[in-house]
């Protein structure tokens, strides 16, 4: 799980899940958006769902105020994933300023 936190507004950020199950044959990843101020809420919206509506396999789309919830709580890491074998899941958090990324 990738968290990119923007330095100068800390309740802004980009989550990228890069997962990948044993069983997706696609190759999909999850991502979100957690947005502080209603313009830029409005803005990632319209960008969000164009971007859903014109990817070749569009598989889910969600928004509200609990999709990333769980998946930004640090306890929930290292997350288990069970099959022949067991693989974990951590999270790597990052600062961003202006094109500098710093990994906290």
């Amino acid at each position: 799980m990738l968290v990119f936190i923007n330095q100068h507004q800390p309740d802004t950020c980009i989550v990228l899940d890069t997962y990948r199950d044993l069983l997706d044959q696609q190759d999909t990843i999850r991502f979100g958006w957690r947005v502080s101020t209603k313009l830029d809420l409005y803005r990632i919206r319209q960008l969000t769902r164009q971007f859903y509506d014109n990817c070749e396999f569009a598989v889910r789309y969600e928004e509200g105020l609990s999709v990333l919830y769980k998946v930004l709580q640090q306890e929930h890491y290292p997350y288990k994933y069970y099959y022949q074998t067991v693989y974990e899941q951590h999270i790597k958090k990052y600062t961003t300023t202006k094109g500098c990324m710093t990994r906290l």
